[in-house]
């Protein structure tokens, strides 16, 4: 069957695409960073209203239950860039490459929840 993949869901993926050849690592970490603390945040707010209104049980739902732990492994990488990368320039990328990710996710969760099924 032939799929005609969403172009709000596409941009995401370019999107990341694009920070591998146009940005420094600084940046690339931060964008994914804040694209998983997105995605993790959604996870989480999910999982219990799959259990209450669709009967699903914790195991079935064990993949949003996973990502309560990604807080704590963002930190330390948050901390480490906000320690070494001090320059105005430097902040000002990885200030941008932040932006930039939200601003994809957001135009990928709204494609989906917009998108007729």
């Amino acid at each position: 069957k032939h799929i005609t993949p969403l172009a709000g869901c596409m941009a995401l993926t370019t999107f990341f695409y694009w920070m591998i050849d146009y940005t420094g690592d600084a940046e690339k970490v931060a964008a994914i960073m804040t694209s998983v603390a997105v995605f993790s945040g959604i996870c989480m707010r999910v999982y219990q209203p799959l259990m209450k209104h669709y009967g699903l049980n914790e195991k079935q739902v064990g993949f949003f239950t996973v990502h309560e732990q990604v807080e704590e492994k963002i930190k330390p990488m948050t901390e480490y860039i906000e320690a070494t990368y001090t320059t105005k320039e430097e902040k000002k990328k990885i200030a941008q490459a932040v932006h930039l990710s939200h601003a994809h996710e957001l135009l990928f969760f709204d494609t989906i929840l917009t998108t007729p099924i």
